[in-house]
């Protein structure tokens, strides 16, 4: 068995708890904030910054939004996106996750 090329890696993460010093200025999922580009470029430029302050190579982020569902635009969804970046290998990934509800 092949050991993962991530064991014992540290990863910088982009997370709740005082982002606003960091990355306030990519925007809020509520629009408080402007974003500049899509919930999925918020999501990578957070990311990225993530690389910046962690020295890492490697980095987590994630970015809500609310809104029309992207098929069935009557229906309200909540959405999420994880971004994994390995600056190393030039790997960017990502996950999405389409949450609603019908009543």
């Amino acid at each position: 068995m092949l050991a993962s090329p991530y064991a014992g890696a540290w990863v910088a993460l982009a997370t709740l708890h005082r982002k606003e010093h960091v990355i306030g200025r990519l925007g809020s999922f509520c629009g408080a904030v402007a974003r500049q580009g899509t919930a999925l470029q918020a999501c990578i430029a957070k990311a990225e910054l993530a690389l910046n302050a962690g020295g890492t190579g490697l980095a987590i982020a994630s970015e809500g939004s609310f809104g029309p569902h992207p098929v069935v635009p009557l229906l309200p969804v909540g959405m999420e996106w994880m971004v994994f970046l390995d600056q190393g290998r030039g790997l960017t990934i990502q996950e999405t996750l389409v949450a609603g509800q019908l009543k």
